[in-house]
């Protein structure tokens, strides 16, 4: 008899094959040891991490308002920069209107001057 089926009939007789719910289910004490396991890991991540990530997620929900105040307050000044500018070029085009006009007031005179 060789080795392989040496171990294979030992096995058979003594445990016999599982069949079932046996195949999928563990033992009751593997059960009992990872529910442990679960609750220990499960009450250190409550007790350490969980904290931890809220006062991360709390610290980037503050910088995110913070530059988004930013950003607002930067948009309002634009604004009024572009309607200073705005402001601005509509004096200069009608300074501008008006250098014409007298220019062309002046030429007209040296016109009928002459």
């Amino acid at each position: 008899m060789d080795a392989v089926t040496g171990m294979v009939l030992l096995a058979a007789e003594e445990g016999g094959e599982a069949s079932g719910i046996d195949l999928v289910l563990p033992a009751t004490a593997e059960l009992i040891w990872g529910l442990v396991g679960f609750v220990i890991l499960f009450a250190f991540v409550v007790w350490k991490v969980w904290p931890t990530l809220n006062q991360m997620l709390e610290e980037r929900q503050q910088a995110i308002q913070g530059k988004l105040e930013q950003a607002e307050q930067i948009r309002t000044e634009a604004e009024e920069l572009r309607r200073s500018y705005q402001e601005r070029l509509r004096e200069v085009r009608s300074r501008a209107d008006e250098l014409i006009e007298q220019a062309r007031a002046d030429a007209e005179q040296v016109r009928e001057q002459k």
